[in-house]
């Protein structure tokens, strides 16, 4: 397995905030996705990136989905 960077952190978080699973994050940092999990064990930082970029996200697509409810228009 690759060798664990500090710089995975950053990564992580901005292709979770993207909408990137953690299987796709995996692949971009050439790792399994076991050794993602084991890095978010490991690593308190590194799993707070994934849950925050996730977050950020999910935030992006709910509040589009409320928009798009209520008729929001946007000119």
């Amino acid at each position: 397995p690759k060798t664990w960077d500090p710089k995975f952190v950053a990564i992580a978080k901005k292709m979770t905030e993207l909408g990137a699973q953690k299987f796709e994050v995996a692949e971009a940092l050439g790792v399994d996705p076991r050794t993602l999990s084991r890095w978010e064990t490991a690593y308190p930082e590194f799993c707070q990136a994934l849950k925050v970029g996730t977050q950020q996200a999910t935030d992006r697509v709910e509040a589009s989905l409320f928009r798009k409810a209520v008729g929001f228009e946007y000119l």
